[in-house]
């Protein structure tokens, strides 16, 4: 702790006293938290060190302490970007994991173009602070990564969000299919039921409107 409280004097010192500016990271994000729960340091040394107003430490801290687990965010995210990856269609969904929605295997029958052997959601919600999707592709040659998804991109889809919001209201017609948004709440709701009767559970045995294949 003293190694850290020395550290912070030295940083600040060859600031001149001034306040740094600098991108945040996750994994300062998280040294911070630790460093305030693990090492004791106060919350005015670590703002200080950090350049971060109180309320946002408070947040990281509390962000930190809720734990892990399945969110609904990490849930309706994560169908959702499966749906703008691969398209509409889910025929069936399986789930796995100690709650419901933690891990779920959604398959698309004899649907042309879309993923043959399925597509696996991780929706667990990690200890740090920072919030960030990911979706990987493998196949034959190799994998392919993506960048994350996270607190830096959520504001433009936020902005992205209103802009469709305001079309809707001026042209009085939705952006995207009635359907598309009633699959990713049915395929949320088939992947309770499956977690529940332990087998896979059909679209249809949940929304009326499903397609079948």
């Amino acid at each position: 702790m003293e190694k850290d409280r020395e550290q912070v004097e030295r940083s600040r010192r060859a600031a001149g006293g001034r306040k740094k500016e600098r991108i945040v990271t996750p994994q300062m994000r998280l040294k911070a938290v630790k460093l305030r729960l693990e090492e004791g340091l106060s919350s005015k040394l670590i703002r200080r060190e950090f350049g971060i107003h109180k309320s946002v430490l408070y947040n990281w801290v509390k962000r930190y302490r809720e734990g892990g687990g399945t969110g609904l965010a990490g849930q309706i995210h994560a169908i959702s970007i499966a749906q703008h990856l691969f398209g509409a269609g889910v025929d069936s969904v399986e789930c796995m994991g100690k709650d419901p929605l933690t891990y779920m295997r959604l398959e698309y029958g004899e649907r042309k173009n879309r993923p043959v052997h399925g597509v696996n959601l991780n929706c667990l919600i990690g200890t740090t602070p920072h919030c960030a999707f990911y979706a990987s592709a493998y196949g034959p040659e190799g994998v392919v990564h993506s960048p994350p998804i996270g607190d830096f991109q959520f504001p433009w889809g936020a902005a992205r969000n209103l802009e469709l919001a305001r079309q809707m209201v001026h042209t009085g017609k939705p952006v995207v299919s009635y359907d598309e948004m009633i699959e990713n709440v049915a395929v949320a709701e088939a992947g309770r039921l499956a977690h529940k009767r332990r087998r896979a559970v059909r679209i249809s045995e949940v929304w009326r409107g499903a397609k079948r294949t």
